[in-house]
């Protein structure tokens, strides 16, 4: 972005480029927040550009591209944290316990949609928090058994986190299509032929997990907290399962066509991906790539036969996941493969009603088994977050289900100041 402000020590920039690793998902979930209802009638269809709301910053500038800004609201109730984790008093993480809230005097966000801009503005000191990119990772990061590390002189330079995400991405398998709809063995094909770990590892340097169920790992109802086991990536028993579909080694049927909601040189190699892994086994599928608006379009009408894509949790709870194929909610609702298994609807009634503990992960665990069964989606992963931040900035422990948690951030000004010399 051309014109970037100088900062001073009381304003703070990030790039918003920290999302899930797999930008080259179609993502998008359904928010839920109380709204004022004499801001809706006032304002209408432009409520989502005003701001509206009693949080710690005040959006002082919304433009449809360039740089966002928010000021602080200094009517804001909100004060620090006074607990936390067992190692955060360690970490200096509770250093202003019961101070008001916030403490940085302003938040700008500016639109740098290209990679390369964007890290060479953070290694100038000029943003405060970023997220990782993939192309440059390899060359500033490494992963290894203890997780992810700065390489060289960039570890002496910033600091970089990583916290598994509340998101899962998979392929959405339409139960509207004949083909694909009324043939389990062909959906079980599918998940067999594709190498979720290779697809980790290749498209998104190693910043994931292989998902053995539909929710993410941090949630309770996760694979952490039943016993529950996806479809390996067995090229043999995929053969197996085509043949059983009436497909051996693939003929008669057709090309499959998977739609993507963009058109990036990234989704292109994640399809190039998937098209080779499935190609092993006799598989040909196409791509179709469109814009993300006319993607969710043709979602909501159920107008496809695969469809890449994922969810974030609204709320820490595995009943967020598992709505997603609960058969009233098929397309145009959230159930966009139009799902529907009578058994699977019966437990998810009976989960959602249910108080967590080992009664309900008994419920949830046999759900996960209908749905292996079913096969209605194959998985791809449920990615790790990593970013960067600079020294100076002070309190940061990222948190997923936080969007955006810049109430609790401050800036070491004297640090900043010598930084930026």
């Amino acid at each position: 972005m051309e014109g970037l402000k100088k900062i001073d020590s009381h304003t703070f920039e990030i790039v918003m480029t920290e999302p899930d690793p797999l930008l080259l998902m179609s993502f998008a979930t359904t928010p839920l927040s109380i709204m004022p209802p004499e801001a809706v009638k006032k304002y209408g269809k432009e409520l989502d550009h005003r701001g509206v709301g009693t949080g710690p910053y005040i959006l002082a500038q919304n433009p449809r591209r360039g740089e966002m800004v928010l000021k602080k609201n200094p009517n804001y109730h909100g004060k620090y944290p006074t607990e936390g984790e067992p190692e955060d008093q360690s970490k200096g993480l509770l250093a202003k316990s019961g101070e008001q809230l916030p403490f940085i005097d302003e938040i700008r966000l500016p639109l740098i949609e290209e990679a390369q801009p964007r890290m060479l503005k953070f290694r100038n000191g000029e943003v405060d928090w970023i997220g990782i990119d993939r192309d440059n990772f390899p060359n500033m990061a490494y992963k290894d058994e203890k997780g992810f590390h700065l390489k060289g002189e960039f570890a002496k330079q910033f600091e970089i986190y990583s916290v598994d995400a509340l998101s899962s991405f998979y392929i959405t398998i339409n139960f509207k299509d004949t083909r694909l709809g009324q043939n389990k063995a062909l959906r079980q094909a599918l998940a067999y032929a594709v190498d979720t770990q290779a697809f980790i590892d290749k498209m998104t340097n190693g910043r994931g997990h292989a998902l053995n169920t539909i929710v993410p790992l941090p949630i309770t109802g996760s694979e952490r907290s039943i016993s529950a086991q996806w479809y390996p990536h067995n090229l043999q028993k995929a053969k197996e399962k085509l043949q059983e579909a009436g497909y051996p080694g693939g003929k008669g049927l057709p090309p499959l066509v998977l739609l993507h909601g963009a058109t990036t040189t990234q989704t292109r190699q994640a399809h190039e991906f998937l098209r080779a892994q499935l190609t092993k086994v006799g598989i040909d599928l196409k791509g179709e790539f469109l814009s993300f608006s006319d993607y969710l379009r043709r979602k909501q009408e159920g107008n496809f036969q695969l469809a890449n894509g994922g969810w974030g949790g609204d709320y820490p709870d595995a009943e967020n996941f598992y709505q997603l194929f609960y058969s009233p909610n098929k397309a145009p609702g959230p159930n966009d493969g139009s799902y529907q298994n009578p058994e699977y609807d019966r437990l998810y009634e009976q989960m959602r009603r249910m108080p967590p503990g080992p009664e309900r992960n008994k419920v949830i665990e046999k759900m996960a088994a209908i749905f292996k069964e079913d096969a209605p989606v194959f998985f791809l992963t449920t990615p790790i977050t990593v970013g960067m931040h600079q020294k100076w900035l002070k309190n940061m422990k990222r948190n997923m289900m936080l969007g955006s948690h810049f109430k609790f951030l401050d800036i070491d000004a004297q640090a900043k100041a010598r930084g930026l010399k």
